[in-house]
């Protein structure tokens, strides 16, 4: 049976009630002959409810089985206080679900011989090298994907309100030296004896991609994920133009919204490789079928080498190491307990889940322009138990 209870919490979360968004519900789903009627209703039914129990503004969800959609839905608005209803391919943001990107985008490289899941930070940054503190030399591309490299789990105040950047170049320059002054000074904790879930791993993660191909980290996660997968909503930071905007607490009661074009709508670019990807439901759960198929070895997107090193968890460091992959942990969302491919994101504005099972070879893809995070992930995680209990018995 799924426990949410033991979902980790993979973001600092402020549990606090938030105003439900007023205004109509509103729901839609596709209607042909690929529809799984038991599905659909529990979409239609129950998004509604989680809108109204977990104080969300807007909600939305698709289920993807064999590469088709058989049952979306959405309810809400795309801003608070306006008549702005949830439409069918609108754009979230995806939050920490960004980090797998980033692994498939370094599997890629793999494949290319562009570097090694095992070479070391002093391998892919010679150049660099000498000036790292000696214990960082020596970790691993899988330890930064695993969060196994001794890494902190954010960097501070000094990068995390750098948010105005010009131009790629601009950025670029500020996520470099942002990783240099990390790699300078000693790991937060032995490399290889913890496990810390580290938005700072995997920003240097992808700058160690960048170092080897002299492509920005955006650029190559266009040409090795977004292209190459046909996610043509999928982009960086919060969405623009019609899309949903994220809400945030103001004085710990209040939400407000926030304009997308504003610097404060998301966390410093710095570091995306760690969680500012954008993508439409649909583009989510395309991204989750592409996973599960590379699982099966049924896709030449990745080898099978590299995908074992993807979806496989390092031998446990203690009781409390989750089985945590490259941007994947294996959950258990089913009566039967068996587990699947999942992740969450937030950037503490948005929320996303999905969840990629393979014994049905579905993918569920939720998310939510904000409201309490723990009820969100409750609701989205039990509706996914009761689909995937349909799925069994069909």
């Amino acid at each position: 049976m799924m426990n949410l209870s033991k979902i980790p919490k993979l973001i600092p979360l402020i549990f606090i009630a938030t105003l439900s968004a007023k205004g109509p519900l509103m729901s839609a789903h596709a209607q042909d002959q690929n529809t799984n009627a038991n599905l659909q209703k529990l979409m239609d039914d129950r998004l509604p409810q989680i809108l109204q129990d977990a104080g969300q503004i807007g909600n939305g969800g698709v289920v993807m089985q064999n590469g088709t959609i058989i049952a979306e839905a959405h309810s809400g608005l795309k801003r608070k206080d306006t008549e702005l209803s949830i439409g069918a391919n609108d754009v979230w943001h995806i939050g920490s679900i960004t980090k797998s990107i980033t692994a498939t985008m370094i599997g890629r490289l793999a494949d290319q011989g562009k570097l090694n899941l095992s070479d070391s930070i002093a391998d892919l940054w010679p150049e660099e090298a000498e000036n790292f503190d000696p214990a960082w030399r020596t970790v691993t591309m899988s330890q930064l994907l695993h969060h196994t490299s001794g890494a902190k789990a954010n960097f501070g105040l000094k990068v995390l309100t750098n948010r105005d950047f010009e131009n790629q170049a601009e950025l670029d320059s500020a996520r470099q030296e942002a990783v240099l002054s990390i790699l300078q000074k000693a790991p937060e904790t032995t490399p290889g004896t913890n496990f810390e879930y580290s938005n700072v791993g995997y920003t240097i993660a992808g700058q160690l991609a960048v170092q080897q191909t002299g492509k920005s980290w955006e650029q190559l996660v266009r040409e090795e994920v977004f292209k190459p997968l046909n996610l043509t909503s999928a982009g960086f930071g919060p969405p623009q133009g019609q899309n949903p905007w994220g809400h945030a607490k103001k004085l710990m009661v209040l939400t407000q919204a926030m304009d997308p074009t504003s610097s404060n709508a998301d966390n410093s670019a710095i570091m995306g490789p760690a969680g500012i990807v954008h993508m439409s439901l649909a583009d989510l759960a395309k991204y989750g079928q592409a996973h599960l198929a590379i699982e099966a070895g049924t896709s030449d997107y990745i080898s099978a080498e590299t995908a074992k090193s993807l979806h496989t968890p390092p031998q446990q460091i203690n009781e409390n190491h989750p089985p945590y992959a490259a941007g994947w942990i294996w959950m258990s969302f089913s009566e039967d307990e068996r587990l699947s491919l999942f992740h969450n994101g937030s950037n503490t504005m948005w929320y996303a889940f999905l969840v990629n099972d393979p014994k049905t070879n579905a993918s569920f893809a939720f998310a939510t322009n904000i409201g309490n995070i723990k009820r969100s992930e409750f609701g989205f995680g039990k509706l996914t138990h009761d689909m995937l209990g349909e799925l069994d018995q069909q």
